[in-house]
């Protein structure tokens, strides 16, 4: 588990790498240092999710209601949509520490704290899909790299998780090398190398599990 001090000592150590993830069309704060802290809160709310779990899919997962009010979001800003859904239906899921990403300044650093922080506080990962989800679901084609899924389930494969194929919850992630969890480490992440063939990395990916 990381403390503050230790999570922005390595976020500071590792800031280059941090910032080549950063999309051109990122509003970024007036300092990385601003997004460490930022970060950090992110993956506290992870942590601490409030179920037990958090939701693994596509982007169309932030903008389905039922879901949201039933599970309620992570987030340290949540986008005005999903907070509108969960009070107008009166619900008292989470609008900080539920278990469906759904930030308003997001960018792949909060994606990855909000991956580690479930890491280290042995969350549950369910898999919004009864079976593997398509290579393109996994593999960005046209940049050649992995999605934002392919990237949490390749940050999971080294953190200790199985996956169990369970009735009625389809794919769910758990942990099972508690070791492996809390070492895991931002330098660990963004020392990650996931090459550039898609149905190699697909098939990395398939088998880790």
């Amino acid at each position: 588990m990381y403390h503050k001090q230790l999570f922005l000592a390595d976020a500071i150590r590792l800031r280059d790498k941090i910032s080549a993830v950063m999309p051109r069309w990122y509003r970024a704060m007036p300092s990385l240092e601003g997004e460490f802290e930022y970060g950090f809160t992110m993956y506290e709310n992870a942590r601490q999710s409030a179920l037990g779990m958090l939701v693994l899919g596509s982007e169309a997962l932030r903008t389905d209601n039922k879901l949201l009010v039933n599970l309620g979001v992570t987030a340290v800003t949540t986008v005005a949509p999903a907070a509108s859904a969960i009070a107008t239906a009166g619900s008292a899921a989470s609008t900080t520490q539920g278990a469906v990403l759904n930030e308003q300044y997001w960018w792949p650093f909060f994606n990855d704290c909000w991956v580690m922080g479930g890491v280290h506080g042995r969350q549950q990962f369910h898999l919004a899909s009864v079976d593997w989800p398509p290579n393109t679901d996994l593999w960005d084609r046209r940049n050649r790299r992995p999605t934002m899924l392919g990237r949490e389930l390749l940050i999971l494969s080294i953190s200790g998780y199985v996956l169990r194929r369970t009735p009625g919850l389809g794919m769910v992630f758990y942990n099972d090398d508690h070791m492996k969890a809390f070492g895991l480490r931002l330098a660990n992440i963004y020392a990650l190398d996931p090459g550039d063939d898609e149905a190699a990395f697909v098939a990395r990916i398939k088998a880790a599990f």
